[in-house]
Formats: C-alpha cells, structure tokens, sequence
C-alpha cells in the first residue's frame, strides 16, 4: 500500500514510477532524477546500496543539461522515514528540489516527500510533521521568507540533535540575522526558542504573530497557531530580526 506523505506533491505524473522503482529495488535503495515531470531512475552505484545511494557524477552532470528538476531516493525498512542529516546536506549543496520515500520491502511505502526553496512553499498552518522537510525550523524559515523576503541559511540537522549535545538554535541565531530582546519588548513577528521536551536544550521555535497567538510545529503534530499564554512558560530566547527594526510596517498575523 503506498501512501503519500507531505501535502503537496509537485511531480504528480512521476509517483507510480517512483514507488514502483523503490519496490522493486528492495533492500537496496532506489534512485533517480525528475526530468520534465517525469522519473528516471538511476543505477545505486554505492558500495553498501542497503544502506546508502550513489549516483555518477557525469549522470548529474548530463540530467542538470536535460533541465534536471529534482533527485528522490528511498530509505529502507531499518531506516528513517524522513530525510538525513546527509541527504540534507546533500540538497542544499545541490539547490535542487530532494524527495525521500520509505520502503519496508512488503509492499507498504510512505512518500514520496518533497522538499527545497526551489518549491512552492505551503501553508503555514496544516502541515504534517516530517522531520527535516516540515519541523519547527523550516516553518520558521518559511514564515520569513514568503512574509517578509528575509532569506537565511538552511541547516542539515540529525534527528534528535539536542540530545547528541548539539545546540542549533542558541549557536545560529545571531548568525541568521537575529538579536535577543525581552518579552516587555515583544512585537508580532518576533520568534521565540523555547524548551520543554527531553534533554536541557533550547530545542523549538516559532513565531509570535500577535495578540496573544504564536505560530509553531510540534514534533508529530500538525503546524498551528496557539495561545501565547500557553507557552509562554517554555520560552528561554526571544528574538527579532535585524530587518524588522528598518520598518514599521511589520504584519505578524497570517
């Protein structure tokens, strides 16, 4: 049974072939291009292909002339039902559109899932959870770059980073353009970072949008608003973006 995770499925006329080609390559992990809407599959040229895919270099380069729209691979039963760290990595270096479908080689699949600013970006309240593609980061990313066209860089994250001692937030947000200011000083459109499931570590964020509403992501829920007083509790940063000080004209609510 296939099912198709995300909410939006730019490459429609490529999905059965996509699912078809990961099914039958089981154990080993399917791979491919979209090409004019359509999937080419490619040859797994890793070593261990159970566990990783490799495509040729001169393949990349031939399909990036051919109008090369987008890479999609699968993970198999034992692996991650959402992008990795590597496969992030790998997108952003790219600037190509990813897809990742999951495989458990009994004929059920889950996918394919899109992602990269290539694509339209979707709504903001909706979203199912998958981790690297719609997760607290990248709906806080999404709310500045289609509200206010403020573009900051995308990070290749491991799953459950803030338990393996990393801490994105905290160590990036000054990078991204942002600066701490207190909770009496709150205005729409400013984020917050905040706390509150396993670990020590500053690990959510969202977006304040005014009277008394946030905008966020929660693991294994769908993206809403919910009340500021509600989460208030949680929040260890607030902070505002550079460019929201050159203007007055700043809308939170969306």
């Amino acid at each position: 049974m296939t099912r198709v995770f995300g909410i939006y499925q730019p490459f429609p006329d490529a999905v059965d072939d996509i699912t078809s080609d990961a099914q039958e390559r089981y154990p080993e992990e399917s791979c491919g291009f979209v090409v004019d809407g359509k999937y080419v599959p490619k040859k797994n040229k890793a070593d261990n292909p159970t566990k990783g895919f490799v495509i040729d270099g001169r393949t990349y380069v031939a399909a990036k002339k051919k109008g090369l729209q987008a890479v999609v691979h699968s993970h198999t039963r034992k692996q991650l039902k959402h992008p990795s760290e590597a496969d992030m990595q790998q997108q952003i270096a790219m600037n190509v559109p990813w897809g990742v479908l999951w495989s458990d080689g009994d004929g059920d699949i889950l996918g394919p899932a899109w992602w990269g600013d290539q694509l339209e970006t979707q709504p903001f309240v909706g979203r199912p959870f998958i981790y690297g593609i719609y997760d607290c980061f990248s709906l806080v990313r999404d709310w500045y770059r289609v509200q206010h066209n403020i573009i900051f860089r995308d990070f290749a994250r491991k799953a459950d980073w803030w338990l393996l001692g990393e801490n994105m937030y905290v160590d990036h947000f000054k990078e991204c353009g942002f600066f701490q200011v207190s909770e009496q000083d709150l205005r729409p459109g400013d984020a917050f970072m905040s706390r509150f499931a396993r670990g020590d570590t500053t690990q959510h964020a969202g977006i304040y949008l005014g009277g008394n509403q946030v905008l966020h992501h929660l693991i294994s829920k769908s993206s809403r608003r919910d009340t500021l007083s509600s989460w208030a509790k949680y929040v260890t940063h607030w902070v505002r973006h550079k460019e929201q000080t050159k203007t007055n004209n700043w809308i939170g609510l969306t």
